[in-house]
């Protein structure tokens, strides 16, 4: 869970440096996206420290977050060959 908290950072960070308007308005889409998995997988964590085991729930909101940053990052590149 602590591996994502400068992930999160460098996500914001690259939405910040962004020049064009367009592509900014849709990284900060992507990037918002990115956040509220986060706020579900940390909520999530502490009802595993609860259980002290993970939860199914856990394991798939990861993946999901995951995936989330995945297409940030495809974003990312395609909005500098875009714009």
């Amino acid at each position: 869970m602590d591996e994502y908290t400068p992930k999160l950072s460098s996500l914001l960070t690259v939405v910040n440096q962004t020049t064009d308007i367009r592509a900014r308005g849709q990284l900060y889409k992507l990037y918002n996206n990115c956040r509220k998995k986060f706020d579900e997988l940390s909520k999530e964590s502490v009802e595993c420290r609860r259980m002290k085991k993970v939860t199914a729930k856990y394991t798939e909101i990861e993946k999901q977050l995951q995936e989330c940053i995945h297409n940030f990052e495809q974003w990312t590149f395609f909005a500098k060959l875009i714009y």
